[in-house]
C-alpha cells in the first residue's frame, strides 16, 4: 500500500476534503521503460526531494504532495498512464530548473470549437490558440529562447523553458514576460499565466505546481503530449525525448536582461520561508499587454483602472494559486 496522503489545493494549502486517502501503488514497471524515466527526471521533474499526484473527485481535480523522492519508477508510471504527476515549481532556495507558459481556451471558445469539431475535439484546433501559441514561438526564437511546445492535456498548451542550469525564479518570470511582451496581446478567447509565480517557496515549502508533461490529465484522458511545428502530438516517446531542447542558462540572462549567478544542485536543505508573493495578472491596456505584480495595481489613479481588463483561465483550479498563502 502506497502513503497516505492528506488532500490540499494545488498552491499546498488545505484542502477539507473529509479523511485522507490511502493511494494504491501500480505494478513496477518494465526495464525498458527506466532509461526514459531517468532522462525526464533529469530535464523535466525539477526537484527532487517530492512532487504531486493529480486525482479527480466528482469532476473536480486535486493534487496531493507526496513528499518522498521522485524515483524513475514514479516516472515511467506517468509518462505511460498510470499515474498523472505534478511538481511544485520552485526549488527550495527559489531556483527554478524550468519556466512554463500556460494558454487555456475560454469555456466560449472551447463551447464554439465542439460545435464545429464535436465534443472529442483538441482545444489546439481552434484558431485563436493555434495562432497565440505560433506567436510566442516565434517571440521566444527572435529572442533565442527555445520553447517546447506541450499539449496541457485539458484546454490549451504549456510552452516549457528548460535550462542547463537552474536560475533564479525572479529571472525566469522576467524571461518569460519579455517573450509575451514580444508576441503581443492574446486573442479575447485566451488567456495566459506564467510559472513561476513566486520567487520563493511558502511556509509549507512549496510553491505554484504545474502538470508534467507526457502524463495523461485524469479528467479529459487526453495525452500532454510534444507538439511538433505543426503543433501535432509526437506520439512515439522516443522520438519526443530526442526532440526536447534544453537552453543554456547564460542566454535566458541575457533575455532577462540581468547577470546572475549559476547556482549549483543543491543537497535538499530546509524549506525557506516565502518573503513575499507575486500573483501574475495579464493586462490589456491599449493594445499593450504585459504581466504585472498585483502591487501595481494600487498606483493606478480610479480613471485608469477603467482601461484595464484583467484576462483569466475560468478553470484553473489545479495550477494557479500562491504557495502557503
Amino acid at each position: 500500500q502506497g502513503p497516505v496522503l492528506d488532500e490540499v489545493n494545488p498552491d499546498g494549502s488545505s484542502a477539507d476534503a473529509g479523511d485522507p486517502l490511502s493511494v494504491e501503488l501500480d505494478p513496477p514497471v518494465l526495464d525498458q521503460d527506466l532509461p526514459l524515466a531517468g532522462r525526464f527526471i533529469e530535464l523535466l521533474a525539477g526537484r527532487r526531494d517530492l512532487y504531486s499526484e493529480q486525482f479527480v473527485r466528482s469532476n473536480r481535480t486535486f493534487y496531493r504532495p507526496v513528499r518522498e523522492p521522485l524515483t524513475p519508477a514514479i516516472a515511467a508510471q506517468h509518462f505511460r498512464g498510470a499515474r498523472t504527476l505534478g511538481q511544485y515549481v520552485l526549488w527550495p532556495d527559489g531556483s527554478c530548473s524550468f519556466g512554463v507558459i500556460d494558454l487555456d481556451l475560454s469555456a466560449d471558445g472551447m463551447a464554439a470549437l465542439g460545435r464545429v469539431a464535436g465534443g472529442s475535439t483538441c482545444p489546439l484546433d481552434h484558431p485563436a490558440l493555434n495562432s497565440m501559441v505560433r506567436r510566442l514561438l516565434e517571440a521566444a526564437a527572435r529572442l533565442g529562447v527555445s520553447l517546447n511546445a506541450f499539449d496541457s492535456g485539458r484546454r490549451g498548451a504549456h510552452l516549457w523553458l528548460l535550462l542547463q542550469q537552474r536560475r533564479p525564479a525572479r529571472a525566469v518570470r522576467q524571461a518569460l514576460m519579455a517573450i509575451i511582451d514580444h508576441a503581443g496581446p492574446p486573442p479575447a478567447d485566451v488567456s495566459l499565466e506564467i510559472f513561476p509565480k513566486q520567487t520563493a517557496p511558502g511556509p509549507k515549502g512549496l510553491s505554484s505546481l504545474v502538470k508534467l508533461p507526457f502524463g495523461v490529465h485524469r479528467a479529459t484522458q487526453r495525452r500532454a503530449a510534444l507538439l511538433d511545428e505543426d503543433l501535432r502530438p509526437v506520439t512515439d516517446l522516443n522520438a519526443a525525448f530526442s526532440r526536447l531542447v534544453v537552453m543554456p542558462s547564460e542566454r535566458l540572462d541575457s533575455v532577462a536582461g540581468r547577470a546572475v549567478v549559476p547556482l549549483p544542485a543543491p543537497e535538499l536543505e530546509a524549506f525557506v520561508t516565502a518573503a513575499d508573493h507575486v500573483v501574475d495578472r495579464l493586462l490589456a491596456v491599449e493594445h499593450v499587454t504585459r504581466l504585472i505584480d498585483v502591487g501595481e495595481l494600487h498606483g493606478f489613479a480610479e480613471s485608469d483602472r477603467a482601461a484595464v481588463r484583467f484576462v483569466f483561465a475560468d478553470d484553473h483550479s489545479e495550477q494557479r494559486r500562491l504557495a502557503g498563502a
